[in-house]
């Protein structure tokens, strides 16, 4: 086990390759952390891989990891860090030739790894599967799953075909495309901004309908709303810095967002019966978390009006 305060114990990492890194980001996960790393190993047991558990918990995820699963490489960084920081750590250390991403309040199937590796190899820059919530899932964990999943349900999508994004939360890349943008990763992986880069690259990202995982087993009400506002509030200042998006239009629409992702997120899993009763008894609890994202990215307009406002007066 290793640690921001706690180099010298790191253990010395081989200089060859490994088949495929997984990375699996992990904030209070100790519920859900034995599940995730036996149900990847069982997934890859036929590919040479490395799983690297980057953990910024609270609790004992990290210590149940290191008993539990001796292979596996845990990395400790500061509480309460952000999942697409974590992610970044794992890639910067990562072997393997192709990386995959995970959070660990996930379970994947048998067919997981292999699934996703043969769309890499087949020639897409990244891979990914749908998202079903598990069975026993809480409410908190449906309104979690609906505010963030809700583009990835198994009932959308069968076989291998071409989409615009994939979840980062089940994702497999081909690491020389993640290496080559290491730079643009300072502040986190965000797949969002990396699939952007891809498409102006020219390449491309499937959807593996036989590569889902399992989402439960969560973090607390609180805790994911803090995160939601911080992940808007990226987002936002994102929207306005790289997308051109008028800071004003942004900060003015703002009370109006939490509606229009709730009307979103209806659309979509009103199609399935089994979706739709779920979202119903998430529903109040979807609406926190939609304006929790909404106030984050209001903060994040005037973070990137601000940084815009110092820019041009050191210019001048």
């Amino acid at each position: 086990m290793t640690s921001d305060t706690n180099a010298g114990r790191s253990r010395e990492r081989p200089v060859f390759s490994r088949e495929l890194s997984v990375v699996i980001g992990s904030v209070d996960a100790e519920r859900a952390i034995r599940t995730c790393v036996a149900s990847v190993i069982e997934s890859c047991r036929a590919i040479d891989t490395e799983i690297i558990l980057v953990d910024a918990s609270n609790d004992g995820t990290a210590e149940i990891a290191g008993a539990g699963f001796p292979d596996v490489e845990v990395i400790e960084i500061p509480r309460d860090t952000l999942v697409p920081r974590l992610w970044s750590e794992g890639v910067r250390r990562a072997r393997g030739e192709k990386i995959a991403l995970l959070t660990a309040n996930c379970e994947v199937n048998a067919r997981w790894a292999r699934e996703l590796a043969a769309a890499i190899d087949a020639g897409a820059t990244g891979a990914g599967g749908p998202v079903a919530l598990a069975q026993d899932a809480s409410r908190v964990d449906e309104a979690i799953y609906f505010s963030r999943y809700s583009a990835f349900l198994p009932s959308a999508f069968s076989g291998v075909k071409r989409v615009r994004d994939i979840a980062g939360d089940n994702a497999m890349y081909h690491a020389a495309s993640l290496l080559r943008h290491m730079a643009s990763f300072s502040d986190g992986f965000w797949e969002v901004e990396f699939h952007e880069i891809i498409r102006h690259e020219g390449k491309y990202l499937v959807m593996c309908a036989a590569a889902p995982i399992t989402f439960g087993h969560a973090n607390t009400l609180d805790m994911i709303s803090r995160q939601r506002f911080l992940h808007g509030r990226h987002f936002g200042a994102w929207r306005v810095a790289h997308r051109r998006a008028n800071a004003a239009r942004v900060i003015i629409s703002g009370p109006f967002v939490p509606l229009v992702l709730f009307q979103r997120i209806a659309r979509t899993a009103w199609k399935s019966r089994a979706d739709r009763k779920r979202f119903i008894s998430a529903a109040p609890l979807i609406l926190r978390l939609a304006a929790r994202w909404s106030l984050g990215e209001i903060f994040g307009a005037f973070d990137a009006l601000n940084s815009s406002r110092e820019k041009n007066a050191n210019r001048s």
